[in-house]
């Protein structure tokens, strides 16, 4: 099973990932990929709109056929962000964006969407630090939100939506991997 984690900046992304990665033994991974951290931040600091999608949408690509892989070889995977960060997040900035760009990826299984209210989103998110990315898109969270929401429905992606701000992390682990195990019983 593929489930990728979603949703705008400091809802607990990176947190859930691996937390639940090791309650159903998956294959925990991110987008963009670890080897990207050296040129992600030139690329988040000085590149071009146009440049940075085109930079995050190779992520994407590039994720996914290890993920292709891994899911060949009979194993879970979780990730952190996909196609619909890049998209949404590229799309709010006025870059133009098409569902086509990102055709020949393989497709989650379930997308997991966490959100929490503005006031404690941006909470967290001065506390952990804010990384230039992080700056430039501050006062477009509440407009990052609602577009996770109107993307997912508008593409009719299988997904389910927590609220992290009132369900710890530790909870909606569990709460993730029963729907995950009940998925991944019924279609046995």
């Amino acid at each position: 099973m593929f489930i990728v984690i979603e949703g705008a900046d400091g809802t607990g992304k990176s947190t859930l990932c691996p937390l639940l990665s090791d309650i159903i033994g998956a294959v925990s991974c991110k987008t963009p990929p670890d080897h990207y951290e050296k040129s992600r931040k030139l690329i988040d600091k000085s590149a071009s709109p146009a440049e940075k999608y085109a930079y995050y949408k190779t992520g994407v690509i590039e994720t996914s056929k290890y993920i292709r892989k891994l899911l060949a070889e009979g194993k879970h995977v979780v990730v952190d962000r996909y196609w619909l960060t890049t998209f949404i997040y590229h799309e709010i900035i006025g870059v133009p964006v098409r569902r086509s760009d990102f055709k020949d990826i393989i497709e989650p299984d379930l997308t997991i969407l966490l959100s929490m209210h503005i006031d404690i989103q941006l909470q967290r998110m001065h506390q952990r630090g804010l990384s230039i990315r992080d700056r430039n898109m501050i006062d477009k969270q509440e407009t990052i939100s609602l577009a996770y929401y109107r993307n997912i429905l508008k593409y009719n992606l299988p997904f389910i939506a927590l609220n992290t701000g009132i369900i710890g992390q530790d909870d909606c682990a569990s709460i993730c991997a029963e729907i995950i195990n009940s998925i991944i019983s019924r279609s046995r």
